[in-house]
């Protein structure tokens, strides 16, 4: 489930119906049935950046500040729903509100599904 609300992205994953059920279709991403638990949200800068967060407290991760795979399956998903253009050039902020801010690029291309993503993070320390 999405919604886009104002310049503000809520977005919620489910691998079942909500009966408990069979998966919930043909049109659930992989992203979406690896990764059931995965709830997401941000906030749009402008046409093509964008400030994101990525809870994973069942990974063992509260937040991570910079998660390549998910920012690879957001530009797919924002192409998907029609909320940027086949070709583009994506800027995610992620990990600003726990002071770790991480920078991520994600290219698409028209008419390759593939999407792109490099970019940088502040190193996490080793705990003593």
């Amino acid at each position: 489930m999405s919604e886009l609300s104002g310049d503000v992205l809520h977005y919620t994953a489910f691998a079942t119906d909500p009966a408990g059920g069979n998966p919930a279709g043909p049109s659930q991403s992989a992203h979406d049935r690896a990764r059931p638990d995965h709830r997401a949200a941000g906030w749009r800068e402008s046409a093509h950046v964008f400030h994101v967060r990525d809870p994973f407290p069942v990974g063992g991760v509260v937040e991570d500040p910079a998660t390549g795979a998910a920012a690879a399956a957001f530009g797919a998903y924002l192409r998907e729903i029609g909320e940027v253009a086949p070709a583009a050039a994506l800027t995610l902020h992620q990990g600003e509100d726990m002071g770790r801010p991480g920078l991520l690029r994600g290219e698409l291309r028209a008419g390759d599904p593939r999407i792109r993503v490099s970019g940088a993070a502040v190193p996490i320390p080793k705990s003593a």
